[in-house]
């Protein structure tokens, strides 16, 4: 990023430089130019997102936007021909001049506390833009739109400030108040900030209301989300006003003549992105993960005040007074928390209209076991006091429980239907350690789990007995990583594992929508042994059929073989392989005797493998079958990020998701091929285990497609009560 942003940091002090002929317009022209930036700024996210990036990708729209500024800077080249040849006639104010300014500068003795004011500003200013990513990240939903309209709205509000700055200009210029219009604005943004605080715990409830409006249609999408770039505006738009006047002021401040106007006005620049740098770091790394999202407001409030009270002893000349105000306020840090109850991020408002939840009832149903702003995203664990389930939310999006045990029983399937004694497993997305847990209750050689989020792995004993295997193995046996699991594949030796699971399910979350597109496919393949299984999960609940056809069609991309398993309508299990599986009938009975084994599907209501079978819903040529009936389309890759970009709208729109419905072989046929039909071949059930293994599917899985059992199983093994 360096040689593009850096070469970006000289426009604005250029600017200013070549448009400042007098001492009283310098602030109408910092402010003005600075306001029209910003303003395309705000603009560019939204632009990006919904519009540039869906047609050209990531790869097309930098292109397109480098060749853009490109051409920026060919018409500008040529207006300044054009201007150096006019430039006896050029306006007051647009044109440099060498003449010395009629209006003396500010004294220079501000000047120092003038740039540290603003070093100050800029890092409260991302330190607080640290915090809203988090917040409205998990509040809006963890998508590439909702990051797009929080960076959309938060500049949107800072370039406010500059164009109000800019109108009012002239009033300052007359009175020479801009020392105190400085004061002032740093501390009514340090106000603005701590008057915002008690919006925060109620912006959930208004999102889930504001989704209820809503039924889905196309045309109401682009009403939909307006509405919730409005709900981010309200919150960020009054400080990111101050905090986009500050700059310009400063500038006004600091700059000593007309041959320092563009050194003066860079360093002030300079002061201001400097801060920016390090309130995001502060912001990521410390503030965040320490004090959190309430008290991390608090303390860019009371510091944006504390030093509005330092500058305004110094413009004063009461700098006794201003220091004791400025302590008074840093002291009042460890005083003052607005405390937000945390369930409020366990509420999916996004997806509370679609799943017809009540948003107060969810709050009252949990209690809170674990709350925790991880750099790498939020961790919120709650029991529901009825059922005594335990939910582990990331960013607001509910990954892992307890039941239903989606987890585990991925993670049986893939190791009975595995042929041999599998000697190395990767977990993409480890958690807290149940899918580990899982595969240690099978002999395995090697276990390594992979997870972004560190904070996960200590939560393990709050999700007992599903984890208990894991804490009882010795530590050699398994191997927790702390990293990207995309990035982890790419450095590991070809062919490492025999078996990778992963459990990441939602390929339209920013966070591990990447696990998702061709190349991590891909990945997955160079680290996976010739004959390894790949096992994923996938929500189908939450996607439609465009969305759904196009990673099925990125997966079929890589892996020949792909076999899929229907835990209910809402999830899906995909076993892929570079050859078919062939289970081992003689070893999976033993496996699924084992104490261990027995002891996990017991808590799903299994005592057989049958049931497991059972949701085998495609074969390999079923899923060609259903590719090739399919209309063709796109593969979702990192550089057009599809299935991140459209599956929001998708799923808003209402969309149907029926593509499994009307080719699922249970239903349809054919019936040869499915794991189910070897097996009984194999070994044939009596009519008591059929009728358990057949309502467990049922039951469990909540099916509405009809499948004629009887027929199915008499095409397998004959009539019932037939040897």
């Amino acid at each position: 990023l360096l040689p593009a942003t850096f070469v970006m940091g000289g426009t604005y002090p250029a600017m200013v430089k070549a448009l400042t002929s007098e001492f009283h317009t310098l602030g109408r022209v910092a402010a003005t130019v600075y306001a029209l930036n910003t303003w395309g700024a705000s603009l560019g996210p939204l632009v990006a997102i919904f519009g540039f990036f869906p047609q050209w990708g990531l790869s097309g729209t930098n292109l397109r936007a480098a060749l853009a500024s490109l051409g920026i800077a060919a018409l500008c080249y040529l207006l300044s021909i054009g201007s150096v040849r006019s430039s006896g006639s050029a306006r007051d104010g647009l044109a440099p001049s060498s003449a010395p300014w009629t209006v003396a500068p500010y004294p220079s003795a501000l000047r120092p506390w003038v740039l540290g004011a603003l070093f100050g500003a800029g890092g409260a200013s991302f330190v607080c833009e640290t915090l809203w990513i988090r917040y409205f990240t998990v509040v809006l939903g963890s998508t590439t739109n909702a990051f797009a309209l929080m960076l959309s709205a938060v500049i949107a509000g800072i370039a406010l400030g500059s164009s109000f700055l800019a109108r009012i200009e002239s009033w300052l210029a007359s009175r020479r108040r801009h020392d105190m219009m400085f004061v002032v604005t740093l501390g009514a943004a340090g106000v603005a900030l701590a008057g915002s605080l008690g919006l925060y715990s109620r912006i959930p409830f208004w999102v889930a209301r504001f989704s209820g409006i809503f039924r889905p249609d196309p045309v109401a999408y682009p009403v939909y989300e307006l509405g919730r770039y409005a709900l981010c505006f309200i919150v960020m738009a009054v400080p990111a006003f101050f905090f986009g006047m500050l700059l310009h002021l400063g500038v006004k401040l600091v700059v000593r003549d007309p041959d320092h106007a563009a050194e003066d006005t860079g360093r002030a620049y300079a002061f201001n992105s400097s801060g920016n740098v390090v309130g995001a770091l502060l912001g990521g790394f410390v503030i965040l993960p320490h004090l959190g999202l309430s008290k991390g407001m608090v303390l860019c409030a009371l510091f944006c005040i504390a030093m509005a009270f330092l500058l305004w002893g110094q413009v004063s000349a009461r700098r006794f007074l201003g220091w004791a105000l400025a302590l008074g306020a840093t002291g009042a840090i460890g005083v003052l928390d607005f405390r937000w109850d945390p369930r409020i991020f366990a509420l999916e408002a996004p997806r509370l209209h679609f799943l017809g939840r009540n948003a107060e009832a969810v709050v009252r149903a949990y209690r809170v076991l674990h709350y925790k702003e991880d750099p790498g995203g939020q961790i919120l664990v709650v029991e529901d006091r009825n059922s005594k389930n335990v939910i582990a939310y990331l960013n607001g999006k509910a990954e892992i429980a307890g039941y239903p045990p989606y987890d585990s029983l991925s993670v049986h399937l893939t190791m009975l239907l595995f042929p041999r004694t599998p000697q190395r497993v990767l977990v993409l997305g480890a958690g807290v350690g149940i899918s580990a847990a899982t595969v240690f209750r099978y002999p395995v050689g090697h276990v390594v789990g992979v997870e972004i989020l560190q904070g996960l792995r200590p939560l393990s004993p709050l999700f007992a007995p599903f984890t208990a295997p894991l804490r009882d193995r010795p530590a050699y046996h398994y191997t927790f990583v702390f990293e990207d699991a995309k990035t982890y594949m790419l450095w590991v030796p070809p062919q490492s594992f025999d078996i990778v699971i992963g459990q990441a399910a939602n390929p339209w979350i920013t966070s591990i929508g990447n696990l998702y597109t061709l190349e991590s496919f891909q990945r997955v393949r160079r680290v996976l042994k010739e004959d390894g299984i790949y096992s994923q999960i996938f929500y189908v609940g939450e996607s439609t059929n465009t969305a759904f056809l196009v990673l099925l069609r990125t997966l079929r991309e890589v892996f020949p073989y792909i076999y899929i398993f229907r835990l209910n309508p809402r999830v899906a299990i995909f076993l892929a392989s570079l050859n078919p599986i062939r289970p081992n009938w003689q070893v999976v009975a033993p496996r699924v005797q084992m104490p261990l084994v027995q002891q996990d599907l017991a808590f799903a209501g299994l005592t057989d493998f049958l049931p497991l079978l059972l949701l085998q819903s495609h074969t390999p040529e079923g899923v060609d079958r259903l590719l090739q009936s399919s209309p063709p389309g796109p593969l979702n890759t990192d550089d057009n990020q599809w299935i991140q970009l459209r599956a929001p709208r998708l799923y808003f729109t209402g969309e149907l998701m029926d593509v499994l419905d009307a080719t699922d072989q249970r239903a349809h046929g054919p019936w040869e091929g499915l794991f189910a039909s070897e097996y009984l071949r194999w070994r044939t059930p009596s009519d008591a285990e059929w009728d358990r293994a057949r309502q467990w599917v049922h039951g469990t899985g909540g099916f509405h497609i009809p499948i004629d059992w009887e027929r199915v199983r008499t095409a397998w093994v004959g009539p019932a009560g037939a040897e």
